[in-house]
């Protein structure tokens, strides 16, 4: 077991269930203390029993249901924002766990990163470099604010150094494929 280490993995979309899963088991089977935390980013309550089913999940610590209307993508991110800053303040986790570049992990990296948690960002160094996509936005925001980088090919590791961010950079494979 590693002693007094505390994570959180943050999930929201139905990917984002699937990649994080294999990293959520990997963490309890080292014993550390997880703690799963779902934006509901892509809910449906069907869908996701059965793709946390699937993967062999456990329900989430925490398990936010966006209100009716809250559709834009500032009004899902604040929500989110601000429901995740709650959990992260109530649990205190020393790391948090995002994967990829949905409004569910650039709302987690912002409040992780304005309450002093050691942020970890997996799928780091993905680049399309279009502009028009609000993902390509998220990714590049994550990137450049967080600590830990884990980046699935040498390419994305090669982004992350051109782009100069201050984290650490590892590349690490894919979580599902590799």
């Amino acid at each position: 077991m590693i002693e007094n280490i505390k994570a959180a993995v943050l999930i929201g979309t139905r990917p984002g269930i699937i990649k994080m899963s294999v990293l959520y088991h990997e963490l309890v089977k080292k014993e550390i203390e997880t703690v799963l935390i779902h934006t509901g980013q892509h809910y449906s309550d069907i869908m996701d029993s059965k793709i946390l089913s699937d993967v062999n999940l456990p329900s989430p610590n925490y398990h936010f249901i966006r209100p009716e209307g809250c559709t834009s993508h500032a009004a899902q991110t604040a929500y989110m924002m601000v429901n995740i800053e709650k959990a992260l303040m109530q649990e205190r986790p020393d790391i948090l766990f995002v994967c990829g570049d949905a409004n569910t992990n650039f709302a987690g990296a912002v409040a992780c990163r304005k309450l002093g948690i050691t942020l970890a960002h997996v799928e780091a160094g993905l680049r399309s470099n279009d502009w028009r996509m609000p993902e390509e936005h998220n990714r590049r925001m994550i990137d450049h604010i967080s600590d830990l980088l884990f980046a699935p090919t040498v390419n994305c590791v090669d982004n992350l150094k051109n782009e100069n961010v201050n984290g650490k950079c590892y590349c690490v494979g894919n979580t599902v494929a590799d």
